[in-house]
């Protein structure tokens, strides 16, 4: 089965690339880094079977929404999950509780 993603296909393929190994790997910064260093290919079957277990919104360190803030620390997560509206000022700007898996 060809794979879905390109390291090369811009920012919507490269979130799924993110998302992929941000629930593979529960979160780890340092085996999602290696992975997309290493350029891991993306096994499709499972990002399709672990994405189907998402049950939160997200953003990747990509999109347009991802806090600033959070970008100029050592180590930033490369996913952000969320059950709230990230547009609401007060949240994107002040609020965060952020736990690993």
């Amino acid at each position: 089965m060809d794979l879905l993603f390109s390291y090369k296909g811009g920012d919507e393929f490269m979130n799924n690339v993110l998302l992929y190994f941000a629930l593979k790997h529960d979160g780890d910064f340092e085996k999602i880094y290696n992975d997309i260093k290493e350029k891991v290919p993306v096994d499709e079957n499972e990002f399709i079977k672990l994405k189907r277990g998402l049950k939160t919104k997200y953003v990747t360190i990509l999109d347009n929404n991802y806090p600033t803030v959070l970008k100029q620390i050592a180590c930033p997560p490369f996913v952000l999950f969320y059950e709230a509206n990230p547009s609401i000022p007060f949240l994107s700007k002040y609020s965060f509780t952020i736990s690993r898996f």
